[in-house]
């Protein structure tokens, strides 16, 4: 039940976060095919809309999709049936050019996932998902590696995603935005949280407006709708969308992206394990207060 609470919490001040500019901050629309690994997730259960995109995810194998925790526990949460589905293939969603869509049949969150303090930041923000089908690839639908080590502090990220905007606070973007972000040392970006009594623990990775000394890049950043997003250096997966404080405040408070490179080994170890909870089985665990 911890889980769920945390999960429960981070949907509920992520609702707050209303009053910044839910977007990719200062980002710009991304060309059609860039970033073939995007996918995100929908489902009718959310607001009865067809389309409904609550967060992202990256194709890193045929069957196997990486996500955060949070945006699995928010789906069992608020699931009324088993319709959970992952969309590929597309940079607008308007003029989709290649979408298809899969069915979720399981998924796995990482047994460690946990909330921190009082604010939305988790621990082992991580998850997989498991599609009914092998994805069919293509030019604009493609795995992408994961990455083998840690990207250091002034490393630049590419960061993409469908997160809201403030014009429309009930539905995400229809054309996949993308960012560039610089990764942020721990110690800075510690220091910056213990502000809000948080520290950072070593699974996340700080990221920020590049600093360029005038300010001029602070807006730059992730925002509701982005979590379980792709976040990308030198061609691999560096970090999954998990957490930020306030749309557009990267430079006062950097934003989080769980560390792949953190978990791979974990990710590696489940992609096949037996176990994988189907949804119904999460749904009859959330109702009966059971994790």
């Amino acid at each position: 039940m911890k889980v769920l609470q945390a999960a429960i919490l981070i949907f509920s001040i992520i609702s707050i976060t209303t009053a910044g500019k839910l977007r990719i901050t200062d980002g710009d629309k991304a060309k059609v095919g860039a970033y073939p690994y995007q996918a995100y997730l929908r489902s009718q259960s959310f607001r009865n809309n067809e389309d409904e995109l609550f967060c992202g995810a990256t194709i890193i194998s045929d069957r196997i999709l990486l996500t955060a925790a949070h945006c699995i526990s928010r789906a069992i949460i608020n699931s009324t049936k088993l319709d959970m589905e992952v969309v590929v293939g597309v940079t607008n969603r308007d003029e989709p050019e290649a979408m298809a869509v899969y069915k979720v049949q399981d998924f796995r969150m990482h047994e460690h996932y946990d909330h921190i303090g009082d604010f939305p930041i988790a621990t082992n923000d991580i998850g997989l998902i498991r599609v009914d089908r092998p994805i069919e690839f293509n030019d604009k639908v493609q795995p992408i590696q994961l990455s083998t080590e840690t990207p250091k502090a002034g490393s630049l990220i590419t960061s993409t995603g469908w997160g809201f905007t403030l014009e429309d606070k009930n539905a995400a973007q229809r054309h996949l935005n993308e960012v560039k972000l610089m990764v942020v040392d721990k110690d800075i970006c510690n220091k910056k949280w213990s502000r809000l009594n948080i520290t950072i623990p070593e699974n996340l990775i700080c990221v920020a407006g590049q600093n360029k000394g005038d300010h001029s890049e602070d807006r730059k950043g992730l925002c509701s709708g982005d979590s379980g997003s792709s976040n990308v250096h030198n061609g691999r997966l560096v970090g999954v969308s998990s957490a930020v404080h306030f749309c557009g405040d990267s430079y006062d408070y950097p934003q989080l992206l769980s560390d792949v490179y953190h978990h791979r080994s974990w990710i590696e170890t489940n992609i096949d394990r037996p176990g994988h909870k189907t949804f119904l089985q999460a749904i009859i665990s959330n109702v009966s207060g059971k994790h």
